[in-house]
């Protein structure tokens, strides 16, 4: 989902391996099970985007990184859609969660997600055809369980970029860093060369703090 950004010379991205996970997990849990992927030998910055953001709010308790963002995602519980975070446990099950999706008209998971054109499209339905939908149940119900509270650390450093026309994941207007006027939940596709700025000017002013010290 990262194939768009551009970061500056002298950055570049790890991606972290997705790991399997088990209905007992918590998100702080899960989070933790990550940490032998992350070299913290030397300066880094966290990352995540919409399930991936949450997830780099936990990490973010635990390690130091020098900058923090989240793109369409959210570092408090309480933003988290009232009808994700009310769904019983008991329905979050990978049948029940491949059935949705399966039966879920096209239409509609594309404007959930905010696609806006055929090439974003063909991107989004191919990464739907290779769901690992016992992950996916695991990391809604943990979403749904989530409790990150108000005025913490992470929320008052994390760098959140958010579109405005986001459906699955509303933007918390007054929280957000960077606003994106255009694109929903893809915008990480559709706002790449904005995002791509953005993330850029702050590595580049987190260089010279490091540099300063």
């Amino acid at each position: 989902m990262f194939q768009l950004i551009q970061l500056p010379k002298g950055f570049e991205f790890v991606h972290l391996s997705w790991l399997p996970s088990d209905r007992h997990m918590s998100l702080t849990d899960y989070a933790k099970s990550y940490l032998p992927q992350i070299d913290t030998s030397e300066p880094f910055v966290l990352i995540g985007l919409s399930f991936g953001g949450m997830l780099m709010t936990e990490l973010h308790k635990i390690l130091h990184p020098v900058r923090f963002f989240v793109i369409s995602s959210s570092v408090r519980s309480q933003d988290i859609p009232w009808w994700i975070r009310m769904i019983p446990n008991t329905l979050i099950t990978p049948f029940m969660v491949k059935t949705v999706f399966k039966l879920t008209p096209r239409k509609v998971l594309l404007y959930f997600f905010g696609t806006n054109n055929k090439e974003e499209e063909k991107l989004l339905l191919n990464y739907f055809e290779d769901l690992n939908y016992e992950n996916l149940a695991n990391h809604i119900r943990m979403i749904s369980s989530w409790n990150s509270v108000t005025e913490t650390k992470e929320e008052k450093h994390a760098l959140k970029i958010h579109a405005t026309n986001d459906v699955l994941l509303p933007i918390a207007r007054e929280d957000s860093t960077l606003i994106l006027n255009e694109g929903g939940h893809f915008a990480i596709m559709s706002c790449a060369e904005e995002i791509s700025d953005f993330i850029g000017r702050e590595l580049r002013i987190s260089d010279e703090e490091i540099a300063q010290q």
